[in-house]
């Protein structure tokens, strides 16, 4: 099944607004095999999801363009360049993925 999002609706693309001023979405479990976002460039940015299931609901890793992505973020300007990005879905999540707190936005940053 692949989904073609018109409207706004974060709930079937599992990628949310962090904050409304700021250009950072956080990202949640996908439940769909693949989703399409139309753009206004006329491009499209997909998410494509592999071995998704009732079951499989845990992200195990993902790439971005074909290159390991371990941010459990997304910047907005990713979204207008039109690209792919791919989830590993498992049973069991993988501990390290996104993990690291280098990683973080600086919004999201601790402050020390």
């Amino acid at each position: 099944m692949t989904l073609r999002f018109v409207y706004k609706n974060y709930t079937g693309r599992y990628i949310f607004p962090f904050d409304p001023i700021e250009p950072y979405y956080l990202m949640g479990s996908p439940i769909f095999p693949e989703v399409i976002l139309p753009l206004d460039n006329g491009s499209d940015f997909k998410i494509i999801v592999k071995n998704v299931s009732e079951d499989n609901f845990n992200i195990r890793s993902a790439k971005l363009n074909g290159e390991v992505y371990d941010l459990p973020w997304i910047e907005y300007k990713v979204f207008t360049e039109g690209r792919i990005l791919e989830f590993e879905m498992g049973s069991e999540p993988k501990t390290e993925w996104g993990k690291y707190l280098e990683n973080l936005p600086f919004q999201l940053s601790v402050n020390e």
